[in-house]
């Protein structure tokens, strides 16, 4: 029999493993250490339109951590009523397949990120965590789906949860309301092993330094990072801009500052060279509905690299009670802030502190804490 700890992961994602890496893709790499993981990515339809999407279903190559990624196929217009049931059941039928096809076996646990109820209910619920990384409700608008709709799949995916995960504690109280009880995990963190050299792109940049990691999008306070370098800092952001984001001439007047430089997306060791080399770390959210039931993964990012976090109020930045993660709501404070983290950026004792917190909060923690959950129902 295949023992508890080496039973492979099921993560049915809310993105393509291959994409921006966020909290799905670094769970599951974590995972991964010790258990086989199949990454299920959000399905694509059987039939498209020619020239649409590049996308085709079936395994993806197994990458060096050890995560096979399978993209199930959808039928056309999957996503309507009627059919949505039917995708389902041909999807939790793929999946079936692919486990026994691929890993040999039928006995798996499962994180359940974005999946169709139906599918849901198809998979074993007692070696199961849900995990919850967003307010959907607040999110509908922004991803182009009724709130009606979102909310009536949700209260469908919750109602057999056995092991309900959150990213934050309004969060944890929005489910605590439907009378949900949940265990908040955060993003996690990875801790460099080393000081790397200066990339060159920032040779030019003067200093003192702000980092921002991350899309630039709606839920950006733009005013903040232009309150920033009117007042002498220089802003190094780090991403890509959305291509709905609204406010584009805003952004293009920023860009045009000389304190403003903006680098393309990168991970791994080229993204702890940029902050490393910058002084504080940035998270200029705007407090909608929406962020405040966020957990921004650059946050320990930033701790992990000895940087000090400077935040709008956001519930999950308050609910870290690091004296390292501060806070401001407008731009005069938020300004005051940044200049009093900078002014502490080279002491020891404040870079230690920063990076002694990020040690407790490492990705393989976080994979600990899921594998405990996981193990509950065996």
């Amino acid at each position: 029999m295949t023992s508890t700890s080496v039973r492979p992961v099921v993560i049915f994602s809310s993105m393509y493993f291959d994409g921006h890496q966020l909290y799905d893709q670094r769970l599951a790499r974590a995972l991964a250490t010790t258990n086989p993981v199949l990454y299920v990515e959000p399905p694509t339809p059987l039939v498209r339109r020619p020239g649409k999407g590049k996308r085709t279903f079936g395994f993806g190559s197994t990458d060096a951590a050890g995560v096979t990624t399978f993209t199930p196929a959808t039928l056309p217009f999957g996503s309507r009523r009627l059919l949505y049931p039917l995708s389902g059941l041909l999807i939790a039928l793929q999946i079936w397949i692919a486990l026994f096809g691929k890993l040999r076996t039928l006995r798996f646990q499962s994180v359940f990120v974005a999946v169709n109820p139906v599918t849901k209910r198809l998979f074993p619920a007692r070696r199961s965590v849900s995990l919850i990384k967003d307010d959907y409700a607040a999110a509908a608008n922004l991803i182009g789906i009724p709130t009606e709709v979102v909310q009536r799949r949700f209260r469908s995916t919750i109602r057999r949860a056995r092991n309900v995960v959150v990213v934050s504690p309004v969060l944890r109280s929005i489910l605590l309301r439907r009378g949900v009880r949940s265990r908040i995990i955060p993003a996690g963190c990875h801790i460099p092993n080393r000081q790397w050299d200066e990339p060159a792109e920032l040779s030019g940049v003067a200093h003192p330094r702000a980092v921002f990691v991350g899309m630039v999008s709606d839920r950006i306070d733009l005013n903040l990072m232009q309150a920033v370098v009117e007042s002498g800092v220089s802003v190094v952001g780090v991403g890509q801009v959305q291509p709905t984001f609204s406010k584009q001439e805003q952004f293009e007047q920023l860009r045009g500052h000389n304190n403003f430089h903006w680098l393309p997306p990168r991970s791994g060791a080229d993204l702890e060279a940029v902050i490393q080399h910058c002084a504080v770390g940035l998270i200029p959210y705007e407090l909608s509905e929406f962020n405040r039931s966020s957990f921004p993964l650059k946050a320990f990012e930033y701790l992990a690299c000895g940087k000090v976090v400077v935040s709008t109020p956001l519930p999950s930045m308050t609910w870290l009670d690091s004296e390292n993660v501060r806070t401001a709501a407008s731009s005069v404070e938020f300004v005051s802030e940044v200049h009093d983290a900078l002014a502490e950026a080279s002491d020891p004792g404040v870079i230690s502190a920063c990076t002694s917190y990020a040690k407790k909060n490492t990705w393989a923690m976080r994979a600990d804490e899921f594998r405990a959950l996981l193990g509950r129902g065996q």
